[in-house]
């Protein structure tokens, strides 16, 4: 599998070898709407800020409050175990 200079993920032609191509075309979909954002120069913050607001809802809807907020937990404590970046938080 190849791997995109950009960020390190799958690209989305290859991400079709192993998963639907349903899955393959939202991979497209959304890093072509996350670069067309970089183009036109909007922040990340507010770009991420967006996202979540946008997925939050969604998440819960799907895997209920508890789920959503066993997993975001699990999530933030890999990050803060595996990040090698910059040691300080932004809110």
């Amino acid at each position: 599998m190849n791997i995109d200079d950009l960020n390190g993920l799958p690209r989305a032609e290859d991400v079709s070898e192993v998963m639907s191509a349903e899955h393959a075309v939202v991979v497209s979909e959304i890093r072509g709407a996350l670069l067309n954002c970089d183009n036109r120069g909007i922040d990340k913050a507010t770009v991420n800020a967006v996202l979540i607001a946008e997925l939050l809802p969604r998440l819960v809807d799907a895997y209920g409050p508890l789920g959503v907020a066993g997993v975001l937990g699990q999530l933030a404590a890999h990050v803060a175990q595996s990040h090698t970046g910059a040691p300080y938080t932004r809110q």
